[in-house]
């Protein structure tokens, strides 16, 4: 059993999160003012200040390192290459995403199509990020 190369793991992250944060930043704008637009109509109070952009921008680099580092483990099962990201993507992104928004509509806050917006964009962010930074991982030589 071979181990995960930390080097690689960390590039292939960074890779990923640097995707799924600019394709957040960007699809954002489809759903941004109807959530400002709910906060607001609840008296919630929806601020980005640099610390929490900062956090956004944290959270999404996190999520390209967790995607990596599964996408490293899930290919001594799988084999490497893009079905083994691809498998992992859509796995990461149902067990968080999709499990985050079922709970946003639960609670009856936003309306369907923003949310299937919300979870249209965070399936291509996942996807894409989870590619390329599985692109950029190779295992160790050791």
């Amino acid at each position: 059993m071979s181990r995960i190369n930390t080097t690689r793991w960390i590039l292939g992250g960074i890779v990923a999160g640097v995707i799924v944060n600019v394709v957040e930043f960007a699809g954002s704008v489809l759903y941004a003012g109807q959530m400002q637009a709910v906060a607001t109509a609840h008296d919630l109070k929806v601020s980005m200040s640099g610390g929490s952009i900062a956090l956004g921008v944290a959270m999404g680099f996190i999520s390209g390192l967790v995607a990596i580092w599964f996408y490293a483990v899930a290919r001594s099962h799988f084999g490497p290459g893009p079905a083994t990201a691809f498998r992992v993507a859509v796995v990461l992104w149902i067990g968080g995403y999709m499990l985050h928004l079922l709970g946003y509509s639960l609670m009856g806050l936003f309306s369907g199509p923003m949310l299937w917006t919300w979870g249209a964009v965070s399936l291509v962010e996942m996807i894409a990020g989870t590619l390329a930074g599985a692109a950029v991982y190779k295992e160790s030589a050791v």
